[in-house]
């Protein structure tokens, strides 16, 4: 249904925004779309800024081969660290690319695309940033800098022929469970216009456990909003099971279902 609204999926020469509040389950959205793309044959580029590359593999790892690799980690057993990534490598076609750093500016991912076609003969097709706010500091200011990296963002995807998924978080003025996450996107309108579209990620209210002291929601779900701008202008939106860390089903339930009657922000 998402690649109906996008316009047949996600387009090469496309940026879009990954965009919630922290905790929202955009990340693990994040990996489950690359993961899904490496096993179905597309060549992916991850930029991970958001945390160590050991913490990543382990989440990789247990999702892809059910196997949990802290212990390794915490035992210094390389050998079987390098086993396990090798195996993993093999389940995702040995189509993901994993670049853990931060700092880097749309120019590296530029020639990082350009090298593995060179050298690798493969074309990569989707780009993963995890998340804009780890890209370089150029202006000195958190929000210009991410205001100025997704102009750079666009131009890239359109140089290099890579659909690009970037992850941007929300401004301090809107709730985890509001909607249209978009609206409060970091950086406002600016931000928005070099998206081509968006995914809001937001949580699912507990109706029972909330009150009106207190909002509960529910750990194993979160709620996806496609927006698409460019080409069909549609939305739809979806709630997601979340079974492990990386593993998501769909959920026949609407996000009404969790809205409840609490003096609370509006949830549209």
């Amino acid at each position: 249904e998402f690649d109906e609204i996008l316009g047949g999926g996600m387009i090469l020469g496309n940026v879009y925004g990954a965009i919630g509040h922290p905790k929202t389950k955009k990340s693990i959205y994040a990996k489950w779309i690359a993961c899904g793309a490496a096993e179905g044959g597309i060549q992916v580029a991850f930029w991970n800024g958001e945390e160590g590359e050991m913490q990543f593999l382990s989440k990789i790892t247990k999702h892809e081969l059910s196997i949990d690799i802290t212990e390794y980690i915490e035992n210094g057993d390389q050998e079987k660290i390098k086993l396990t990534i090798e195996e993993l490598q093999k389940k995702l076609k040995n189509n993901f690319y994993l670049i853990s750093e931060s700092g880097f500016s749309a120019k590296d991912i530029q020639d990082h695309v350009e090298f593995v076609r060179i050298q690798h003969k493969k074309d990569i097709r989707l780009v993963v940033i995890d998340g804009i706010s780890h890209m370089q500091d150029m202006k000195h200011d958190e929000i210009k800098s991410a205001i100025e990296n997704s102009k750079l963002l666009k131009e890239c995807a359109k140089a290099a022929n890579v659909a690009i998924l970037v992850l941007i978080h929300l401004s301090g003025d809107s709730d985890k469970h509001f909607r249209n996450a978009v609206k409060f996107v970091r950086g406002g309108r600016k931000m928005e216009a070099n998206l081509d579209a968006s995914f809001s990620t937001s949580l699912c209210i507990d109706p029972v456990k909330t009150s009106l002291e207190d909002i509960i929601y529910k750990p194993e779900l979160a709620y996806i909003r496609c927006e698409d701008k460019r080409s069909t202008g549609m939305i739809a939106d979806k709630v997601i099971v979340l079974k492990d860390p990386l593993s998501i089903e769909i959920s026949p339930l609407k996000a009404k279902d969790f809205d409840v009657d609490v003096n609370i922000k509006a949830r549209n």
